[in-house]
């Protein structure tokens, strides 16, 4: 019954599954991460190596004898760009998708991400910092990304609605938009377990929230659908 109720929402035959790790997790020669959202940044700090870590820092733009024209938006949120290389393989992979598209396809230009290269989305959980610019992104580089692109998602309940509870006020914290998705074309992925990703990285699945760890900004889960909407 669940599956046959996921399927409808989703506008597909059924769920599709992650395919799950079976035997050693992947092992890669290189990875590279870019912060490509963040709530904040240091524009002015020089690039430097940290052992065998090379850290790069965009700065803000400035070259050419004049100000910048543009540079990276910092917000509210979360996104990141990840590049492995195994031997002669290279994956792409964009984890997180920042709160408002804007900043994440402003960022995304800025520091050389190409949509057509992408092999994998993967969101790591249900808050709208972490997937508001994911239906604009989708929207603007539609023609670009590849067909059926996965994005990883742990579950059903990264659908549901959400109330934001902290102070200063209790309000809407947004939803996944399903529809968004299914006119993107990409082929949402449950990895309820750990799970391949793009060949190169694996999933966690599901990481409890019993930690040391004190929540400082919780939010409420609504249960059920409205108009398509919800989980």
């Amino acid at each position: 019954m669940f599956t046959a109720v996921v399927a409808t929402l989703i506008g597909s035959g059924k769920p599709v599954r992650a395919e799950s790790i079976a035997g050693k997790v992947p092992e890669i020669d290189r990875v590279a991460v870019r912060v490509v959202v963040d709530s904040y940044q240091f524009a002015v700090a020089p690039s430097r190596k940290v052992s065998d870590v090379e850290i790069e820092h965009f700065g803000w733009g400035i070259g050419g004898g004049k100000p910048p024209g543009k540079t990276l938006i910092s917000e509210f949120g979360l996104s990141m760009h990840v590049e492995s290389r195994r031997g002669a393989e290279t994956r792409h992979v964009l984890v997180d998708f920042g709160f408002t598209p804007d900043a994440l396809v402003n960022n995304a230009n800025l520091v050389g991400i190409d949509p057509a290269a992408i092999d994998a989305l993967v969101l790591s959980h249900g808050h709208y910092d972490h997937f508001g610019g994911l239906a604009g992104f989708l929207k603007q580089n539609n023609a670009k990304l590849k067909a059926k692109l996965p994005i990883y998602i742990g579950g059903e309940d990264a659908f549901c609605s959400r109330q934001w509870t902290a102070p200063p006020v209790r309000a809407d914290f947004g939803v996944l938009d399903r529809k968004a998705l299914e006119g993107a074309n990409v082929a949402v992925t449950y990895a309820e377990g750990p799970a391949l990703v793009a060949d190169h990285g694996f999933t966690t699945g599901h990481i409890g929230q019993t930690s040391f760890e004190k929540l400082l900004s919780p939010s409420a889960m609504k249960i059920g659908v409205d108009h398509g909407i919800g989980c």
